[in-house]
């Protein structure tokens, strides 16, 4: 189902997205790991969102909506494992369009999980 969702609309594409961000939010309350995955939507980029997963202040899940395809997802990839906050702290202020990129998208998506998430 996933393949044919990739050659439809945009609007059954997020219809399926919502969905399956539901279901994995059940999961995750499920497994006790409530709170830490964040959607977030960039700007001034080509990517539109980031999906973040950060346990113990290490990045589990990492992966960009659009973009350079080829970019983003070895920059997804040689994240994971990776210290949040040094990940946050390399990445902030890299330009690519205007005064943003997609690395400092990242950078300011790792920022918002740690302020959503302050104990």
């Amino acid at each position: 189902m996933a393949g044919k969702t990739e050659k439809t609309s945009n609007s059954v594409k997020w219809r399926i997205y919502g969905y399956v961000t539901d279901v994995r939010k059940a999961a995750e309350y499920a497994a006790g790991k409530e709170g830490r995955y964040l959607r977030y939507q960039t700007r001034g980029t080509c990517s539109t969102a980031i999906d973040l997963e950060i346990e113990n202040d290490v990045i589990t899940h990492c992966q960009f909506t659009n973009g350079c395809r080829g970019n983003t997802q070895g920059l997804a990839k040689m994240v994971e494992g990776q210290n949040a906050k040094d990940v946050m702290n390399r990445l902030r202020g890299i330009q690519c369009r205007g005064n943003t990129s997609c690395p400092d998208q990242l950078s300011r998506a790792i920022e918002q999980y740690y302020q959503q998430h302050a104990e």
